[in-house]
């Protein structure tokens, strides 16, 4: 016979299975997408730009910035380092894919 107590575990732990596999299937079915995205702001955190000279250099900084400063401000929200932390997790410990794990762990390090 099942207690109320129980009863609510169950209905808890059906509701978590629902919601996580709606997540995992969610990054799984992006996981290209945010990887290439995780790769792209990598790469233009480290692009050495100033060897272009001052020139062409503030030419492409002017460029850039219209499009990488939204991305910037919207990538150093609290919500949205919360959903990349809970990416890094996911990847991690559920879906054990160490290429998506080490992109947010290197994207973490390179935005601080």
């Amino acid at each position: 016979m099942i207690n109320s107590t129980e009863k609510k575990y169950y209905t808890l732990y059906k509701m978590f299975d629902k919601v996580s596999s709606k997540v995992g299937s969610t990054i799984g079915s992006n996981k290209k997408i945010i990887q290439q995205f995780l790769i792209v702001l990598i790469l233009l955190q480290f692009a050495p730009f100033e060897v272009l000279g001052p020139n062409l250099n503030s030419k492409l900084q002017s460029v850039l910035s219209p499009v990488m400063r939204p991305i910037t401000n919207l990538m150093s929200n609290v919500y949205m380092r919360l959903l990349v932390f809970l990416l890094l997790v996911w990847s991690c410990c559920v879906m054990k894919d160490m290429n998506t794990f080490f992109l947010v762990a290197i994207y973490f390090i390179v935005s601080k």
